[in-house]
């Protein structure tokens, strides 16, 4: 385990997992002298699996790479979707109802004599004011909260922040990491192109580090891939070949190279592994491409994320850009590749600003964007710090269920939004009539304060039977989806409905 941020001085035959930086489990080789910049250094968490080095240290604690990123996500505080409608709905209820018990008091002030008077009036504004409340709000949208927790539970789903379902049905954008979430994490041969087939897996099978322990945990993720296509029959054939040496990965020329010996005529070959560009330019092959996004390409277009021509944006092109080019980028590409986790976290942000975003991640690197996320979600195989962050855990490799919290979601904004338009059509509707009545018909109060607040606590129960009625909810969300997602948009509750709906019925 590497303890601190490292330069590498010397270094032979090294390979590193650096999965808690880049969520890639494969490991990547290092060296002194390796044509990338970090393809020379060292990070805190890393885990050396293969050769040696020697090193001095440049950073550690919060200097550190792993130290910036535990610090971007400790530093993150996001308001949900539901608290920030809750917190717009409560300010607009205080000031509709401090405007007309302004005006209330300022229509009787003639009519007090004394200290006395005074006081019964102020109180009788105080607990008028306290009848328009929805007091049973916490109480129904945490009976719900728990039911749609239930529910997921039984879907293997388990959620850790009650809120997260209703922010859940309020999703228009999801954001998920690639490696251990839409693929498995290790890599397969699915297809090979080659004049003769049978020769290439050949030296393909001949050419494996470590041949005779092919069970050995340190056989790299390429090696093993190939271990795992080649036949039978290729197995056999190549028991006769003769691996003469195998030289180790070389970072600066990004190949290795090993020498094997045929059987038949005892002619020696030299077969070189490495990266496609390195390759290509051996064989004198023109064609230039972007081989750091075909991955992310590909599995986006397996997935049906992205089609033929759509491009695919990496992070050392986002690092160059402008603000306004990458906001222009995120409104056209839907797949970037090879992004650090602070482009990631300045990813999210900007979509939030535009989007109810949820994130799906696994590594130490995606706990920052789970963080700000206003939903995250962790696959059960993530990290600890990864599911710490998440709002909700997948314990079952179906991201199908996400579709079911979505529903269960909006099924729970249909039941605390009829809840809010049924109590708050009666308890407006008291709250003016009473005023009225009071201003210009009655000398003294028409009502104890005791008496308002008894009559408050009857009409509850009555609220709670909405409820029960699942029906109505089906069709709702069937029937107004569309409808449902515009005032999603624009915000939770709709008081100046309310407040119109109370003057008609009262």
């Amino acid at each position: 385990m590497v303890p601190a941020d490292l330069k590498i001085i010397e270094s032979y035959n090294l390979s590193v997992n650096e999965s808690q930086l880049t969520g890639e489990s494969i490991p990547v080789s290092k060296g002194s002298n390796h044509i990338d910049a970090n393809g020379s250094l060292l990070f805190t968490g890393s885990v050396i699996e293969r050769g040696h080095c020697r090193c001095f240290v440049f950073a550690t604690g919060n200097q550190s790479e792993l130290g910036r990123i535990a610090g971007l996500s400790n530093d993150t505080r996001k308001v949900t979707p539901y608290q920030k409608s809750l917190g717009e709905f409560s300010v607009s209820l205080l000031r509709i109802i401090g405007a007309a018990i302004v005006l209330m008091l300022a229509a009787k002030a003639f009519t007090i004599r004394n200290v006395s008077d005074f006081g019964e009036i102020l109180i009788f504004a105080i607990a008028l004011a306290m009848t328009v409340v929805p007091e049973a709000l916490p109480m129904i949208t945490t009976i719900n909260l728990s039911y749609g927790a239930l529910q997921l539970s039984k879907q293997k789903v388990i959620v850790k922040r009650l809120t997260a379902i209703e922010s859940l049905g309020r999703i228009n954008l999801l954001c998920t990491d690639k490696t251990g979430t839409l693929t498995e994490d290790y890599l397969t041969v699915s297809n090979v192109v080659s004049e003769d087939e049978m020769l290439f897996q050949t030296f393909a099978y001949v050419s494996i580090e470590d041949l005779q322990v092919e069970n050995n945990k340190y056989v790299n993720s390429f090696d093993r891939a190939f271990l795992q296509y080649v036949t039978e029959e290729v197995r056999k054939q190549a028991a006769f070949w003769i691996q003469l040496q195998n030289f180790p990965f070389d970072p600066a020329a990004r190949r290795r190279r090993a020498v094997v010996r045929s059987p038949e005529d005892d002619k020696l070959y030299s077969v070189v592994m490495g990266a496609p560009e390195t390759l290509l330019e051996l064989s004198n092959h023109t064609e230039n491409l972007p081989y750091t996004q075909l991955a992310a390409e590909y599995v986006s277009k397996e997935l049906g994320l992205s089609n033929d021509g759509d491009k695919v944006y990496s992070g050392d092109e986002l690092e160059r850009m402008t603000d306004t080019q990458l906001e222009t980028v995120l409104k056209e590409c839907s797949v970037f590749a090879r992004v650090t986790p602070e482009q990631k976290y300045n990813i999210i942000n900007r979509l939030k600003k535009h989007h109810v975003v949820g994130y799906q991640g696994d590594g130490i690197n995606d706990a920052p964007s789970l963080k700000l996320a206003d939903v995250a979600v962790a696959v059960h195989n993530a990290t600890d710090v990864a599911k710490d962050s998440a709002d909700i855990v997948l314990l079952e490799d179906d991201l199908g269920v996400i579709l079911d919290g979505i529903q269960y979601g909006r099924s729970i904004f249909v039941n605390i939004n009829k809840y809010i338009k049924h109590a708050m059509i009666g308890n407006l509707g008291n709250f003016f009539s009473m005023i009225f009545f009071y201003v210009f018909f009655a000398a003294d109060i028409p009502m104890l304060a005791i008496q308002l607040l008894i009559n408050m606590g009857l009409c509850t129960p009555i609220l709670m039977g909405l409820l029960q009625n699942e029906s109505v909810i089906a069709i709702y969300i069937k029937n107004h989806m569309d409808n449902m997602k515009i005032r999603l948009g624009t915000g939770f509750y709709n008081l100046n409905q309310d407040v119109f709906l109370c003057i008609i019925f009262h």
